[in-house]
């Protein structure tokens, strides 16, 4: 069974530190096991600022698609982080909607985590691979998750018109 995650913001700092990256935390909803994910900052950008409700003078890609299927009709109705390579490359699905017709659009995840926020469309992990990124570096290698979180501020901070996730 899928479980649902809710977007965080966070600064990874190491101690004595007083800022740190800002990396995007998955946190499982109604649990406390999350993931720490590093972005390209443009990408990173862009789901910040869905995530915060902001729009820019122009819309990004992310915001114009998802007024696209706004407009259109159609229905996001799910995303799915389903299947984990090596990098990490994490592949998604989009359920759109449209009337009885129901599909999936395959999408890279950071596509799929900018239109959930744009859309309020819950972002879904299988369990084996939330549990895979849990443990994910760049060599592959376990790491202490007490140690790691230590050196996570996290923090969730929300625009007065967007909903907490």
């Amino acid at each position: 069974m899928p479980i649902e995650v809710k977007v965080l913001f966070a600064r990874a700092v190491a101690k004595g530190d007083e800022e740190g990256e800002l990396i995007m935390v998955l946190q499982e909803v109604g649990g406390t096991r999350r993931v720490g994910l590093q972005l390209l900052e443009r990408i990173r950008l862009e789901i910040a600022a869905a995530y915060f409700g902001v729009s820019r003078r122009r819309p990004g890609v992310h915001e114009a698609w998802a007024n696209t299927i706004r407009q259109s009709g159609i229905e996001l109705v799910k995303v799915l982080i389903h299947k984990i390579e090596e990098g990490p490359i994490l592949h998604c699905a989009l359920g759109f909607k449209t009337g009885n017709r129901i599909w999936t659009v395959d999408a890279e995840a950071t596509d799929g985590f900018a239109l959930a926020l744009h859309l309020k469309v819950p972002i879904m992990f299988t369990e084996e691979v939330f549990e895979t990124m849990r443990t994910f570096d760049d060599s592959n290698a376990q790491k202490n998750h007490e140690e790691v979180d230590e050196k996570l501020h996290i923090f969730e901070v929300t625009h007065p018109d967007v909903p907490k996730a």
